[in-house]
């Protein structure tokens, strides 16, 4: 039998920074005959240095394995296009469809069929506070609080600007936890991404707070707390009534916590 393993995008969460991540994942294929890696992170790839292993690369628009075409619906779900079908993925966000790819070539590999795919896809069920989109009231909300890394950020403000086409686009990014001495570091980066979309309001929380005010401090945009509730009312007086609502963070950031206050809110207005 062939054993394919797949090597997505992991949390941080135990791992203690970015290069712990990439060990544990490159620990997966000791011995493996065959690998399935990311095109979307050609390091995985470049890492799996066994003899007589075979690496299948898979992505959206490079790497061994694509479709013919995707898309992101309204809604932010995906299809992917092949050319015996299409594979309607439930799942939002660009990310998880790089994702799906790797189940998908996993999948080939033992045969399945685009058909089979699809009743199992039919069985899934959206995890909690995972790329949850949900209208609340006059404001549309995306719930991503159940952790983050620097990938899922950067997934998390696509897919914000995707579903909330039309909207003005709020985002509340709370810390990363567990990126050891590159903290500072990623926490700029992603606050400059975050910087550069067109938000109508960036909500900093925790460590981000600190990013925001290093690189954006005079940015009218901005505001900044130590924790969840403290952003609740800078958050609730300067959103939009119509704005999409990104919360995204780790889960010591427990942005959650805002979902109550938002739905008040929102509903009130509604």
């Amino acid at each position: 039998m062939t054993i394919i393993t797949s090597i997505g995008e992991e949390h941080l969460e135990g791992f203690g920074d970015l290069a712990g991540v990439l060990r544990e994942e490159l620990a997966l294929t000791d011995g493996v005959p065959v690998v399935v890696a990311p095109a979307a992170h050609p390091e995985v790839a470049a890492g799996v240095t066994g003899e007589n292993q075979q690496v299948v690369v898979a992505g959206l628009e490079e790497g061994h394995m694509q479709p013919l075409r995707w898309r992101l619906e309204p809604d932010g779900s995906g299809t992917l296009t092949f050319d015996d079908g299409e594979l309607r993925i439930p799942l939002r966000g660009a990310h998880n469809l790089r994702n799906a790819m790797l189940a998908v070539t996993v999948a080939r590999g033992f045969g399945v069929s685009l058909e089979q795919m699809q009743f199992g896809l039919s069985r899934l069920v959206q995890p909690s506070m995972r790329a949850a989109v949900d209208p609340l009231g006059t404001a549309l909300l995306v719930n991503d609080a159940y952790n983050a890394n620097p990938p899922s950020m950067r997934a998390a403000l696509d897919l914000l600007e995707a579903v909330g086409q039309g909207r003005p686009l709020v985002a509340v990014l709370g810390t990363m936890r567990e990126l050891g001495a590159s903290a500072d570091a990623l926490h700029d980066e992603i606050a400059r991404n975050a910087v550069r979309r067109p938000l109508a309001l960036i909500v900093g929380v925790g460590d981000f707070a600190a990013a925001l005010r290093r690189v954006a401090p005079d940015d009218p945009r901005v505001v900044t707390a130590e924790d969840a509730p403290l952003a609740e009312a800078g958050l609730l007086q300067r959103a939009p009534r119509t704005a999409a609502i990104l919360l995204k963070g780790s889960r010591g950031a427990r942005l959650e916590r805002l979902v109550a206050p938002i739905t008040a809110w929102a509903t009130a207005a509604s």
